[in-house]
């Protein structure tokens, strides 16, 4: 019998979609290294709900993981490894919420805020994701209140 150990790691990714309702949540993080493994598995966990988040290599230019991954719409946000932190405590207090926020197949809110922050001579990359899924987040709670 294999091992998970054993097996290729679109397998296991597989597994673990597969089993998607034993957990409350799936969060996948791809870090920068080497290897081109786990594309097919990383993108089903994806379909099946689960927050993709791939490391930043630099500010300025995306990584090769994250080229693929977003070329696929298969990710969620490429992030430096602190701000992932703020991010997932972010997410398992709203998942459905900010997985749909990120989705690469919603850019169109993305596009809106970030010409809403030019008119205010702002830049949307300076902030932080957290900061602006927490505003938004803040914004829609209070016009449901109201």
């Amino acid at each position: 019998m294999l091992k998970e150990e054993d097996l290729p790691l679109d397998e296991i990714l597989d597994h673990y979609a597969n089993k998607k309702d034993s957990y409350q949540e799936i969060i996948v993080i791809i870090l920068n290294g080497e290897g081109e493994e786990g594309f097919i598995g990383v993108g089903t966990l994806f379909e099946k709900g689960a927050l993709c988040l791939i490391e930043a290599e630099t500010d300025n230019r995306p990584s090769f993981f994250a080229k693929t991954f977003f070329t696929l719409g298969k990710a969620h946000l490429e992030l430096s490894i602190p701000e992932m932190g703020e991010l997932i405590e972010l997410f398992l207090k709203n998942p459905e919420e900010l997985k749909t926020f990120f989705n690469p197949r919603n850019q169109i809110a993305r596009d809106a805020l970030s010409k809403l922050f030019e008119e205010h001579g702002l830049d949307i990359n300076t902030f932080k994701h957290s900061f602006i899924f927490e505003g938004v987040l803040k914004q829609i709670s209070s016009k449901l209140s109201d």
